[in-house]
């Protein structure tokens, strides 16, 4: 169950995004290699936590 409950946002995420009129901006041709995405978020993160400081 715990599962279920973890996965359900993107469950409702699918569900609106038909019923939504609008194009999506990102799709998953435009994303780059997975180890080029790990990279940037890593980057961000480390960025994120350096300036919010101790």
């Amino acid at each position: 169950m715990a599962r279920f409950l973890d996965f359900k946002k993107q469950m409702e995420d699918v569900l609106h995004r038909q019923i939504r009129g609008g194009v999506d901006v990102i799709t998953m041709h435009d994303l780059p290699e997975a180890t080029a995405l790990n990279t940037l978020l890593r980057v961000c993160i480390y960025n994120l936590q350096w300036t919010a400081g101790p």
